[in-house]
């Protein structure tokens, strides 16, 4: 009886995917949806899997909050400029355009204080990461060879960024 669970033991182990096999099963599925023409995809080489670090820049809650920034900024300044074309305006309008163009450009004082804060708090995470050279046809139907950089998040569910090195 040993002898029979030590055998299923070691075919099960055998069996299970490496975090190497998931992330080429990620990238593959990734390139299903980014190639134009995804049948003429043809890999050429997979490298082994590395370690990198995100910096604080790269991160998903930096990249969202520099672009709340940049819309409150943004309609800040249209409004300006839309209250200055205006030389007929009510008051009450006024007022009200001028209230709201102090509220966007407090928020956005408030978004970059807070990346500062984060950023002083950030410590790098670490990622994994392959690379990937393949063949595929683009949308003229050339055939070209691509090469790319994955990184991985640390539970392999998703590719957090990709690098394009070359076209």
């Amino acid at each position: 009886m040993k002898k029979i669970l030590f055998f299923v033991c070691i075919v099960f182990s055998g069996c299970a995917k490496t975090n190497e096999d998931v992330a080429k099963e990620l990238i593959v599925a990734k390139l299903k949806t980014q190639l134009p023409d995804f049948k003429s995809y043809e890999s050429i080489s997979f490298s082994s899997m590395g370690s990198s670090f995100l910096s604080f820049e790269e991160t998903e809650r930096y990249i969202n909050n520099a672009r709340a920034i940049k819309t409150f900024k943004d309609s800040a300044f249209v409004l300006q400029q839309i209250s200055q074309g205006k030389g007929n305006s009510s008051v009450d309008s006024g007022l009200f355009v001028s209230q709201r163009i102090q509220q966007l450009q407090e928020s956005a004082r408030i978004n970059d204080s807070l990346i500062r804060i984060e950023k002083r708090a950030y410590t790098p995470e670490k990622l994994s990461k392959i690379t990937h050279s393949f063949k595929a046809r683009d949308t003229t139907g050339i055939e070209n060879i691509y090469k790319r950089e994955y990184y991985f998040d640390k539970d392999f569910k998703k590719i957090i960024k990709e690098n394009i090195l070359s076209n």
